[in-house]
């Protein structure tokens, strides 16, 4: 595995929160209101982490690890379809 396909959603947005690098394309056309609930839940999923019990962190690390492909795989789809829509209108620039 590369070290993009290792990068979790949350790495991603908390770099860009920051300001280290650029948000990413799919991230950063993301109405303000879902960015904003990404970034909770990228904060609970970081503090189940750091849970004391081993198996509700084992199980946490898990869980963002899927939620976190899952929702960059939805945003670029969605951002696609939208795309092809606005061609099929002839909305394009």
């Amino acid at each position: 595995m590369n070290s993009i396909t290792q990068k979790t959603l949350k790495a991603e947005m908390l770099k860009a929160e920051i300001g280290r690098v650029a948000a990413p394309e799919w991230c950063a056309l993301a109405p303000v209101g879902e960015r904003r609930f990404l970034s909770v839940l990228a904060r609970m999923m970081r503090s189940a982490r750091r849970s004391k019990s081993p198996d509700v962190a084992r199980a946490a690390v898990k869980w963002e690890r899927a939620l976190g492909c899952f929702i960059k795989v939805r945003l670029i789809g969605e951002r696609q379809k939208a795309e092809r829509r606005m061609e099929r209108w002839g909305c394009r620039n």
